[in-house]
C-alpha cells in the first residue's frame, strides 16, 4: 500500500558580514552579525503497488501450497489408516487361528484323556463294587460268628449267673409263683391257704431289715469313734502345752543343700520362715540348723526304697500334671528331672 511521510525542519544561523552605507554624514563601512532561520519542509511519497502484487503473488502460492499439503497430509493418514488396519486384521487373524489350533488340539487331547480316565474310572468301579460286595459277605458271615458267640457267653453268663446266685433266684421264682398264684386263684382261697406264708415272709422281711438297720448303724458309729480319737490324738500331739505353757514341737520348712567341687558354698541353709522362734533372729536360726545337720552322728546313706517310690510317683504325676506338649521347653525339663533322678540313687540323712 503506497504513502507519502512529510518532514518539517528549520534550519539556523549567524553569521557576520561587512555592511557598506554610503556617505550621507560620514559613510564608510562597518561589520554587522546576521542571524537566519529558514524552515525547510520535505514530503518524501513511497509507491508499494509493486510489493504488494508480489507479497499477492506470494500469498496466493502459499496458500495453493498450504491446500497441497493439507490434501496430501490427508491421503497419507489415509493411506497409513488402511494399511494399518489390514495389518491389523492380519495380526488378528493370525492370532485367533493359532489360538483356535491350539484349543482344537488341546480339546482333542483332553478328550482322549477323558476317554481314558472314564474307562479307568469304570474299571475301578467295578472293583469297588466286587470288593463291596465281598466286603459285605465277610462283614455278615463275620457278624452272624460273633452274634453266635456272644449269644454263647450271655447264655453262659446266665448259666453262671444263675449258679452262683441260685437262693436268690429260686427265692425269685418262688415270689412269682406265689405273685401268679395269688392272680389266678380265688380271692377267699388265696387267703385261706397264703395268710401264714405271708405273716411269716412278713415278719421276716421286716426282721431283715431291722437288722441290716442295725448293722449299719453300728458301723456308723464305729467309724465316727474311730475318726474322733484319731483326731483327738493328731491334736493332742499337736496342740498340749508342756509344763511352761509354750508349745513342745516348733516346725519351721527349710532347705539345706550340701555340694561338692562346683565352685560354690559346700553347705548352705535355707530357713523359710523364722517367725516362730522368738529368741532367735534369722541367722542365728540358719546357723543353729547347719550345726544340726553337721554333727557327726548324722551320715547320709541310701534312701529307702518305699520312699524313693513315693518321690518318683510324686515327680512324674506333677511332670504329667503341668500338661508340657510333647518336644517343649517344660517337656525337656521334666525328662531332664527325671534323667537326674534316675541317674543315681538318692541319700537321705540319717541319725
Amino acid at each position: 500500500m503506497s504513502y507519502s511521510q512529510t518532514y518539517s525542519e528549520v534550519v539556523s544561523g549567524a553569521r557576520t558580514v561587512s555592511v557598506s552605507y554610503p556617505a550621507s554624514e560620514r559613510g564608510g563601512s562597518t561589520s554587522v552579525t546576521v542571524h537566519v532561520d529558514i524552515p525547510i519542509s520535505v514530503t518524501i511519497g513511497v509507491d508499494t503497488r509493486p510489493f504488494d502484487y508480489s507479497v499477492g503473488n506470494c500469498v496466493a502460492g502459499v496458500t495453493a501450497l498450504a491446500g497441497a499439503l493439507t490434501g496430501a497430509g490427508a491421503a497419507q493418514t489415509r493411506a497409513i489408516a488402511v494399511g494399518a488396519n489390514k495389518v491389523a486384521d492380519s495380526i488378528l487373524g493370525g492370532f485367533f487361528k493359532l489360538i483356535r489350533s491350539e484349543l482344537t488340539q488341546q480339546i482333542s487331547e483332553t478328550k482322549s484323556r477323558c476317554n481314558a480316565l472314564l474307562l479307568k474310572l469304570a474299571d475301578l468301579k467295578g472293583a469297588c463294587l466286587s470288593r463291596k460286595a465281598q466286603m459285605a459277605d465277610d462283614f455278615s458271615r463275620i457278624a452272624d460268628r460273633y452274634v453266635k458267640l456272644f449269644r454263647d457267653l450271655d447264655h453262659e453268663l446266665a448259666n453262671r449267673v444263675h449258679a452262683i446266685d441260685a437262693s436268690a433266684f429260686s427265692v425269685a421264682r418262688e415270689a412269682t409263683d406265689q405273685k401268679e398264684r395269688l392272680l389266678s386263684s380265688n380271692a377267699s382261697t388265696v387267703a385261706t391257704l397264703i395268710s401264714s406264708e405271708d405273716s411269716l415272709a412278713r415278719t421276716t422281711l421286716g426282721v431283715r431289715l431291722l437288722r441290716g438297720n442295725a448293722m449299719a448303724l453300728l458301723q456308723n458309729a464305729t467309724s465316727y469313734i474311730a475318726v474322733d480319737r484319731r483326731l483327738n490324738q493328731d491334736l493332742s500331739v499337736v496342740l498340749s502345752p508342756d509344763q511352761t505353757g509354750a508349745v513342745r514341737d516348733q516346725y519351721v520348712p527349710i532347705l539345706y543343700t550340701e555340694a561338692e567341687g562346683t565352685g560354690v558354698a559346700g553347705q548352705q541353709a535355707v530357713v523359710a520362715d523364722t517367725g516362730s522362734f522368738k529368741s532367735l533372729s534369722a541367722h542365728a536360726a540358719r546357723q543353729e540348723i547347719g550345726r544340726w545337720f553337721q554333727e557327726p552322728k548324722r551320715r547320709w546313706a541310701a534312701m529307702d526304697g518305699e520312699a524313693q517310690i513315693r518321690i518318683e510317683t510324686f515327680l512324674r504325676n506333677y511332670i504329667s500334671a503341668s500338661g508340657a506338649e510333647s518336644g517343649g521347653q517344660q517337656a525337656r525339663i521334666g525328662a531332664t528331672i527325671m534323667g537326674l533322678w534316675q541317674a543315681r540313687r538318692p541319700l537321705a540323712l540319717k541319725g
